[in-house]
This record gives C-alpha cells, sequence and structure tokens, in this order.
C-alpha cells in the first residue's frame, strides 16, 4: 500500500476530464443536430465544451494542490461555491479579453458545472487519512 494516499493521479485526472469535455459536447452536439441548430452544433464543441474542460482541468489542479498541502479543506458545497466564484471570475476575464461577450451564457454555465460536478464528486482526503 502507498504511503502518500490521494485521490489524485493521473488516471483520475483523465477519468474526470475526458468525460468534461465529451458529455457537454455530446449532449448539446446531438440537441442542436436533432433541432437542426447549426449554431448550437458549432458552439457544442467550442463554447460549451471547452470552458467546461479547462473548469474541470483547473478544479482539479487546485483541489490536488490543496489536498497535498493540507489547506483549505472544507466542506463538498463550500469548496463548490469557492472554486465556482473563482473560475467564474477567471472565464469573465477570458470572456472581455477575447471579446466573447456573445457566448458569456454557455462559457459561464458550462465553467459553472464543470466546477461543480469535479468538486462534488472527488473525494478530498486530509493528510492524516
Amino acid at each position: 500500500m502507498s504511503k502518500n494516499k490521494t485521490s489524485f493521479s493521473t488516471v483520475s485526472f483523465f477519468k474526470a476530464a475526458l468525460p468534461s469535455y465529451f458529455f457537454p459536447f455530446m449532449c448539446s452536439g446531438l440537441s442542436g443536430y436533432f433541432l437542426d441548430k447549426p449554431d448550437l452544433m458549432n458552439a457544442s464543441y467550442t463554447t460549451i465544451a471547452i470552458p467546461s474542460l479547462l473548469a474541470t482541468v483547473f478544479s482539479f489542479a487546485i483541489l490536488a494542490y490543496f489536498q497535498k498541502r493540507g489547506i483549505l479543506l472544507i466542506h463538498k458545497f463550500k469548496m463548490t461555491l469557492l472554486l465556482s466564484s473563482v473560475l467564474t471570475i477567471l472565464a469573465f476575464l477570458v470572456i472581455y479579453t477575447f471579446q466573447l461577450e456573445r457566448e458569456t451564457g454557455d462559457i459561464i454555465t458550462s465553467t459553472v458545472l464543470g466546477t461543480a460536478i469535479l468538486t462534488l464528486t472527488k473525494p478530498i482526503k486530509n493528510k492524516q487519512e
């Protein structure tokens, strides 16, 4: 058994990251296909799936760092609110830096969902455990 038990490994990273891109892409892409909305199909792999993936990657990195250092290990719901707020602010900075105001709704929604899903489902352990 390993000394350093962690729920943040390369395998768990890919288990979190791949679905965070694939499922938003498929859900919105299929909806766009069946509703005959090409703009939704185009958004499915850019402004919907990519922010979800990036939010998951950033959340994973932050949570892994917090667990490694043993800092700020608070209740999952509070951690979700904290990380969602931080990553939403970051998303707004990206939106206004790259002039993506038209896609604000897609980007913010995907960012919050990607963060929430990872934060609420990822087990966080104290150093003592």
